[in-house]
């Protein structure tokens, strides 16, 4: 095993840091042979070398030594600059892997899977210079595609390793003595050996069998339930297709035949009744919803809810949410008609697991409505003609402004940013509340008559 020294690990490092250097830098910390020496002080026995496995920290290139426990690598973004204690936070880009504790192909697939793949989803740094804009975009989703399917390749592959047969160890005979065509040719002369090996043989041959029915029975169980759940969920085509077709309005219609065909599959599928599976199912169903939803109320995804009409978004927002009750109640109607039956499966789901989601962005939706309704009450002051509203005028401006202005998507029930600025949004327009009450406290307080007060009540209203 060839292990840097001390010297050369500096010098690597350096060149790490230097402009033009190495791209990587990688340490390993793992089992190493070290070389100890002995002493013995008996007479005529002279001190001799013994070699023990010690854990090390050591830097490599990672070619000449086998990655065993820990890899720690440091990669640059560019090796054009040098890196300093000031921009290494943005040019040197960090991760590890614990093979010892995870396996190598397991610690490569959580790296790619976890981390490169989200990294390279959401940024747009380094593609521009690869063609026009659309090609682009094609580009970086075809190399996100290959690496997706590499990480399935490596899934199988680690996968297929487990499965493999370990064939017992040989008790008859010392087959690591068997070193080359040589001692193959003495074995083959020699009966007594042929014995003891054809004995190790048979124990094998007869535990590959063993393992291969096993498997020819896994095989036929697995295609059996492929076949099962095939057939069942071609039943659900027609229900499941207003899902992607349709819009929310349209959609609640689909409801009761989808969730009749659900619970038909789990009472007679033999393979996909599960309650992993049917919640995973119902699961499916809801994230298709939400994801529907959204795409109606930006039209497709071509407008936001504020450069369209207040009414038109308002009514798609109640569809949406109208979607969310309709579903759930079929559910629950589903629910206590099984219950009258306890000879069927019953729906003893996760409620949470299931409609979580949807609760979630059904809360989003509503505050939005809250805020839409409350930019409707208030947006009568901007055609308002009494005098010292002005000031409160443009706080209103203000806070619709800030609002609208909010560059995330509003529709995303995961980003915690809008209801944080909902909170403050509805701060700001308590205050603006309180304000207005006083304003018109104090403008009918110093009205000295009944008929300019009637006048200044009309120019309220």
């Amino acid at each position: 095993m060839l292990v840097l020294g001390i010297g050369n690990m500096i010098e690597r490092i350096d060149k790490f840091l230097d402009p033009g250097g190495l791209r990587h830098l990688m340490f390993y910390y793992q089992d190493v042979e070290a070389t100890d020496m002995e002493h013995f002080s008996f007479p005529g026995i002279n001190s001799h070398l013994t070699k023990k496995k010690k854990p090390k920290v050591f830097v490599t290139e990672g070619k000449e030594v086998a990655l065993t426990g820990v890899c720690v690598f440091f990669i640059r973004s560019s090796v054009l600059k040098a890196i300093t204690a000031e921009n290494i936070y943005q040019e040197v880009n960090f991760n590890m892997m614990d093979v010892g504790r995870d396996g190598l192909l397991k610690s490569v697939e959580q790296l790619i899977l976890e981390i490169f793949i989200p990294a390279l989803q959401i940024t747009d740094y380094g593609w521009a210079g690869l063609g026009e804009h659309q090609q682009n975009d094609n580009i970086k989703k075809e190399f996100l595609t290959s690496l997706e399917s590499f990480v399935s390749v490596l899934s199988g592959t680690q996968q297929s390793l487990l499965e493999k047969i370990s064939l017992k160890k040989c008790a008859t005979y010392d087959l690591k003595s068997l070193k080359g065509p040589a001692d193959y040719l003495m074995v083959a002369n020699n009966t007594d050996d042929l014995e003891r090996i054809e004995v190790c043989m048979k124990e094998w041959t007869k535990q590959i069998q063993q393992n291969w029915r096993a498997l020819d029975i896994r095989i036929t169980d697995a295609v059996n339930e492929a076949k099962d759940n095939v057939r069942y969920l071609y039943s659900l085509e027609k229900h499941c297709d207003p899902l992607y077709n349709t819009d929310p309005v349209s959609m609640v219609d689909a409801i009761p035949g989808l969730i009749n065909a659900i619970q038909m599959i789990q009472s007679v599928s033999l393979y996909y009744n599960t309650s992993e599976k049917i919640s995973s199912l119902f699961v499916k169903v809801t994230t298709q919803m939400i994801t529907a939803c959204k795409s109606y109320i930006t039209n497709n995804d071509t407008a936001t809810i504020w450069n369209q009409p207040a009414d038109s978004v308002m009514e798609k927002l109640h569809a949406a949410i109208r979607l969310k009750q309709e579903y759930q109640n079929c559910f629950h109607n589903m629910k206590r008609n099984l219950e009258q039956n306890p000879a069927e499966r019953q729906f003893d789901f996760s409620e949470v697991y299931i409609f979580g989601k949807f609760e979630t962005f059904n809360r989003r939706l509503e505050k939005i409505i809250d805020v839409f309704n409350t930019m409707r009450t208030y947006s009568v002051l901007q055609e308002s003609k009494i005098e010292g509203l002005e000031e409160m005028i443009a706080k209103y401006e203000s806070i619709v402004d800030i609002m609208k202005k909010k560059d995330y998507n509003f529709l995303d029930q995961r980003k915690a940013d809008f209801d944080r600025d909902y909170e403050e949004f509805c701060k700001e327009i308590n205050d603006l509340r309180n304000q207005l009450k006083t304003f018109m406290d104090d403008t009918f307080e110093n009205i000295p008559n009944t008929e300019r007060a009637l006048c200044m009540l009309k120019k309220f209203e």
